[in-house]
């Protein structure tokens, strides 16, 4: 691969805002890196990312959802062989 993994930057991406208790979503689609894919998945990635916008609020305090707090740390290892 000419620029490396980019699944698995993604993956070590997770794993670190995991560890930092980051308020994240991580998802991989079922399709190729295309726009038909990410037209599928837009929808979805917005209301997760304003689910809880107030225009009255002046700042906001990120936490780790529960159902991702409970999942562990790291969800994919690797090792050498």
């Amino acid at each position: 691969m000419r620029y490396g993994s980019w699944p698995l930057s993604n993956i070590r991406m997770a794993n670190a805002l995991k560890f930092k208790e980051y308020d994240f979503h991580f998802r991989f689609g079922k399709g190729t890196h295309n726009s038909g894919q990410g037209a599928a998945e837009f929808p979805e990635e917005m209301i997760w990312l304003w689910r809880d916008y107030d225009p009255a609020k002046t700042e906001q305090n990120f936490e780790m959802q529960p159902s991702e707090k409970s999942l562990p740390s790291f969800r994919v290892t690797i090792t050498n062989r």
